[in-house]
């Protein structure tokens, strides 16, 4: 089954401070069985990584073959749940929020 990109919900989401989002780097995916890290730069979002991953792998990706972050300031990989805390919010964090 392609991957299902998740969805920030429907109520009204206000945008991160450029202060805290300045340690994020742009949307990631990571593999989860080789660990490998896929990233793009803001402003791009999540479907373009995986689409990008798509095209390179010559099929569809997967929704159990990855999980989806962000890539930080630093290089490490933080889950969208990690991100978040990073950037004083509760739950997930989705580009939309940042960019």
């Amino acid at each position: 089954m392609p991957v299902q990109l998740e969805q920030p919900t429907k109520e009204k989401r206000t945008k991160v401070s450029a202060d805290l989002a300045q340690h994020i780097r742009g949307p990631a995916l990571r593999m989860r069985l080789s660990g490998v890290v896929l990233s793009m730069d803001k402003p791009k979002r999540h479907h373009d990584v995986i689409h990008a991953l798509a095209d390179w792998a010559g099929r569809p990706i997967k929704g159990e073959e990855i999980e989806q972050g962000f890539i930080s300031a630093t290089g490490a990989f933080w889950t969208r749940e990690h991100a978040a805390r990073m950037c004083g919010r509760e739950g997930k964090l989705f580009s939309e929020d940042l960019w």
